[in-house]
């Protein structure tokens, strides 16, 4: 490989010290080894920084960087401005995720043979909090599962096609952040990301650059993906929220053609109306169980979602509507002492 497939990885962390060494090895490990990794240290108060400064001394290819908490937003923007000028790939790598160690090269090959193309990605599968194999194959179903507005109904896209605008736009399927490679003109080109995404600020980038050109998708695992306690996506009613935030915005952008604006309200109108039927079967297992309380809730909830759906585009982003409609984690917080409720509500 030559500079001109230089590839820059940016990763945050945030306390990471449980898991940032392994991280940062299976980089290492990679059979592509024209990298520099660019680690953003977001403020940590546990042991990131002297692990990360251990093994950068011993790889002149990884640099830390040091700022205040400011969320991984924040954090990606600064590692993205540390990179080098010959990186011309850039690679989104959470510090508690682990590469397979072709991930690399074969998202390389990808982006050289398809120049049409803003990015390219693979397949995560989960791993536990000591690194052993969970739920094979779960996740790379959930990323097969994308959808596309055709017509008042979402339809599949074909596994290996690839992500468009009309799939991004109604929910991304290129996560974690690790699964991904992109060119970083069609990252500079689309801004960078959003810093008041405290969530989703991947994705919300992934629709603004899904309007320069496509994801070409990568049909083999390329990263273990990390479920623990701390996961940032942990957070179900700030993660629906943000989700909210990221269809609100790509409606109301300017740089929507008038196909790309309907496509942001189809989808985000058929996903309101998915919610709606959840609820309603959620309502009416609740009232048959002579549960008058959890019944209550949902019928609150069911009304705020009937309201947003009158609006001609997505729902204004609301925490007060997520936290009555979200899923089973806000059920258990705030509804479990009130009753005796131990099944989710539908998401919103």
């Amino acid at each position: 490989m030559t500079n001109t497939s230089l590839v820059g990885v940016v990763m945050t962390a945030y306390d990471s010290g449980s898991f940032i060494a392994e991280a940062l090895a299976s980089l290492v490990a990679q059979s592509n080894t024209d990298w520099q990794c660019v680690v953003v240290d977001d403020g940590s108060t546990d042991s990131t920084v002297d692990i990360v400064r251990g093994m950068a001394a011993q790889d002149d290819r990884i640099t830390l960087v040091r700022q205040d908490h400011g969320g991984v937003s924040r954090a990606r923007n600064a590692g993205l401005a540390a990179l080098s000028p010959q990186a011309c790939y850039v690679a989104f790598f959470d510090s508690d995720d682990r590469y397979l160690g072709d991930a690399l090269e074969s998202l390389v090959a990808v982006l050289d043979r398809r120049p049409d193309a803003v990015g390219a990605f693979g397949w995560a599968e989960y791993m536990d909090e000591h690194g052993e194999p969970l739920q094979l194959g779960a996740h790379p179903a959930l990323q097969r599962a994308r959808r596309v507005t055709r017509g008042w109904r979402l339809g599949d896209v074909d596994p290996g096609a690839d992500s468009t605008f009309d799939d991004v736009a109604v929910a991304g399927a290129i996560w974690p952040s690790a699964v991904a490679l992109h060119r970083r003109s069609a990252i500079t080109a689309a801004g960078g990301l959003d810093e008041s995404f405290t969530r989703q600020g991947d994705w919300e980038l992934y629709v603004r650059m899904a309007r320069l050109g496509p994801f070409a998708v990568l049909e083999k695992q390329v990263v273990w993906y990390r479920r623990h306690g701390s996961n940032l996506t942990g957070d179900v009613l700030e993660s629906c929220y943000q989700q909210e935030r990221v269809r609100y915005k790509a409606w109301l952008s300017a740089s929507n053609s008038p196909t790309q604006r309907r496509v942001v309200a189809r989808g985000a109108r058929r996903i309101q109306l998915a919610g709606i039927r959840r609820m309603l079967r959620r309502l009416r297992a609740d009232a048959s169980s002579r549960q008058p309380w959890c019944a209550l809730i949902d019928a609150v909830g069911l009304a705020m979602m009937g309201a947003a759906l009158l609006r001609r585009g997505p729902a204004r982003p609301s925490r007060r509507r997520v936290s009555w409609t979200a899923a089973e984690v806000h059920r258990g917080r705030r509804i479990l002492r009130a009753c005796d409720c131990r099944s989710g509500c539908p998401g919103s």
